[in-house]
């Protein structure tokens, strides 16, 4: 197509564009989207139109020579270089900002010459697409091949080098204090960096137990010494500082019941004592706690959980020694306790069924109240989907059951009224918290797996200091009651963004770990009702992301042409466009604009979804995207070298475990592992 204005002319593909339109200093091509071999340089929320797009490109402080404006989003990119390709695409205008010496565009773009009309020729019958494949029979997911285990090891490497021994910042527990599995071990930790991060925190130290206790499992001697080195850092941090009340756990530093007793605030038991003195459970998020004002106090929930199952993996990589299994009981009950609140905070549904929904930490969100003497620190009614960790809640349950001792009843928190409870009721509350985390799940995600950072789950009692009632946590879900947000750690309510990044990979570990048991969810509705209608489970939330990139991305990796041209890396803008100018990243359950794709925390989790099979594509076919996933990064001069290949604390945090899911090294206890697929 060609578009005369004067002596201007501009040449365009017109399998890309409908129309090009000169305006001033700007040229747009409607219907057209732009594509990079680089990021965007900047994009711009709540952009009303293409001319407003263009000016944002025009006062930008940096040479911005072209732009794309997504009207649905209402959403600006804008770049300093010029497009490498344009497709057709509704809903999209790009175009460049100043009119240049000679407005042709770049070469990609150039018209060819006109050619004859010819007959048109019948294409040969395409081949029948395979037979759908059935969900495996037994637990294990699929896995990359050579190109996704090598990915895992070069970000591996790079996450063990932020291990440190310990300078002081955790306090030190004694070898009396600790099973035998300790003795000689020095005491590790993991120094974190951005945001609310700094010094040590539990996040970064339960990514590094969890890495360890998966690489242990594998038969990584190292590995063993190493989660033991984190495991001794982690549990100085439960002891707490000598100046403080100890055990400290994820109390609030006033006195020793505040973690120990579980009518004392906060709600719930986050340190257990042994038969050898020391204590063992949950955390308090950061080290050293004078970082804060007032001191850092309370446990987080992501953190503690990632730690627990590393405890769990090293103790199998051990053959499980009766002291260490004491140990990992008494982390599983804290965790029930302090983190789910096990075993009176809760809400009933109309069946009966007990629903125990993960706390921000142990002093604040999920179901905690906002009256009375356990009342919320923090926003209330607050839940974050990322914290939601099935596969991990099935994995304690199941090691509680296998090796529960009758002497561990003394370790189970009472009910408030004195009654002792039990573990089947422990078992129950890590099944009720997985219910109703996929429900809440369903209620906050959209089809493409995009998740809020923060939704509502209020469902309070008539009583409003009570902890349990009959009520339905998802009632009103994503919102806080009708038309209520919450937030924490500085960022957006309803928005697909850094706290809600991580969801991805923690379904796909429950789906590996638990593949039949992930595949039957019973969803209920907004009265607690079961939904007869609602098909949602592990594989269907997977599924969803995964087709988003085969739906919305600019490649096909089974046809092998995601690559950049003459280069064996993967050409990240044809990824990006499958959730940066893709649908279904905002919807009624995620209303705001989500973060954007080329921030590696983001990218990097969503790569975890082709882990579950699809009935559209082969084993081999998953592998080659997850190969695809892994080969953005070049790691043939150690560090990294790509578009979103970072090595900074928090996105090397995910880089790190989702390629650890992508590589096939999440084993389940007992079962079978994953599927490898070599292409």
């Amino acid at each position: 197509m060609t578009a005369h204005l004067g002596s201007r002319v501009l040449h365009g593909d017109t399998n890309a564009t409908q129309a090009l339109v000169l305006a001033g200093e700007c040229t747009f091509a409607m219907e057209t989207e732009f594509f990079y071999t680089e990021p965007v340089d900047d994009y711009t929320e709540n952009v009303a139109s293409a001319e407003d797009c263009c000016q944002k490109c025009q006062t930008a402080s940096y040479p911005c020579r072209s732009w794309t404006w997504v009207k649905r989003l209402r959403r600006c990119f804008t770049k300093s270089g010029h497009p490498v390709e344009a497709v057709h695409k509704e809903g999209h205008v790009s175009g460049f900002s100043r009119m240049r010496g000679d407005t042709t565009l770049p070469p990609p773009f150039t018209m060819p010459p006109t050619l004859p009309p010819v007959e048109p020729v019948t294409p040969a019958p395409m081949p029948a697409p395979p037979a759908p494949r059935p969900p495996p029979s037994s637990p294990g997911g699929i896995a990359g091949g050579q190109k996704a285990r090598d990915a895992f090891a070069g970000f591996l490497s790079l996450w063990r080098d932020s291990y440190q021994d310990n300078d002081g910042s955790v306090p030190e527990v004694q070898d009396s204090a600790l099973p035998g599995s300790f003795a000689g071990i020095g005491t590790k930790i993991v120094v974190s960096s951005g945001g609310a991060a700094g010094g040590v925190v539990t996040e970064g130290m339960g990514y590094g137990i969890m890495v360890e206790g998966f690489k242990a499992i594998s038969g990584d001697h190292t590995a063993i010494a190493t989660g033991l080195g984190l495991l001794r850092g982690w549990m100085g941090m439960v002891n707490g500082p000598a100046t403080y009340p100890q055990p400290f756990g994820g109390g609030n530093g006033k006195s020793m019941e505040a973690s120990t007793a579980v009518d004392s605030y906060p709600y719930g038991v986050s340190a257990i004592k042994g038969p050898e003195g020391g204590y063992s459970g949950v955390a308090g998020w950061k080290f050293p706690i004078e970082q804060c004002y007032p001191p850092c106090q309370g446990s987080a929930t992501d953190g503690d959980e990632d730690a627990i199952l590393g405890m769990i993996y090293l103790s199998e990589a051990q053959g499980n020694p009766a002291d260490f299994v004491d140990l990992v009981v008494r982390g599983i009950i804290s965790f029930a306790s302090a983190d789910l609140g096990f075993p009176d905070l809760y809400r009933t549904l109309p069946n009966g069924q007990r629903m125990f929904v993960p706390k921000g930490g142990s002093q604040w969100g999920g179901l905690l109240p906002t009256e009375g003497k356990f009342k919320s620190t923090q926003e209330p009614w607050c839940y974050n989907p990322s914290y939601f960790a099935p596969g991990h809640y099935r994995v304690f349950r199941d090691f509680a059951r296998k090796y529960w001792k009758r002497e561990f009843d003394t370790y189970l928190p009472k009910h408030l009224d004195g009654n002792p409870s039990t573990l089947q009721e422990m078992l129950a509350a890590y099944d009720g918290s997985i219910s109703a985390g996929y429900n809440i799940l369903y209620y906050s995600s959209c089809s493409s797996g995009a998740v809020g950072n923060w939704v509502g789950v209020k469902a309070e009692c008539t009583d409003k200091s009570a902890l349990n009632c009959p009520g339905v946590p998802w009632a009103t879900t994503p919102y806080v009651g009708e038309s209520g947000t919450c937030s924490a750690s500085g960022t957006t309510f309803g928005s697909y963004g850094p706290d809600a990044s991580r969801t991805p990979w923690r379904i796909a570990m429950d789906y590996i770990l638990y593949a039949n048991e992930s595949s039957r969810v019973t969803i209920y509705d907004r009265e607690g009702k079961p939904d007869p209608n609602a098909v949602y489970s592990a594989k269907t939330y997977l599924n969803g992301m995964a087709k988003q990139y085969i739906e919305h991305a600019q490649c096909d990796a089974v046809k092998g042409d995601c690559m950049a041209a003459g280069m064996t890396k993967t050409a990240t803008y044809k990824l990006a466009a499958a959730f940066d100018q893709g649908p279904h990243t905002t919807c009624s359950n995620v209303p705001n604009a989500a973060q954007s794709w080329w921030a590696a925390f983001m990218a990097w989790p969503t790569f975890t979804s082709f882990v579950a099979p699809l009935d559209s594509l082969t084993e081999s076919d998953s592998g080659r995207w997850l190969d695809t996933f892994a080969s953005i990064c070049d790691f043939s001069g150690g560090k990294p070298q790509g578009d979103i290949c970072s090595i900074s604390y928090f996105e090397l945090g995910q880089e790190v475990v989702a390629t650890m899911v992508m590589s096939g090294a999440v084993l389940p206890l007992g079962g079978t592992p994953a599927t490898l697929v070599d292409v």
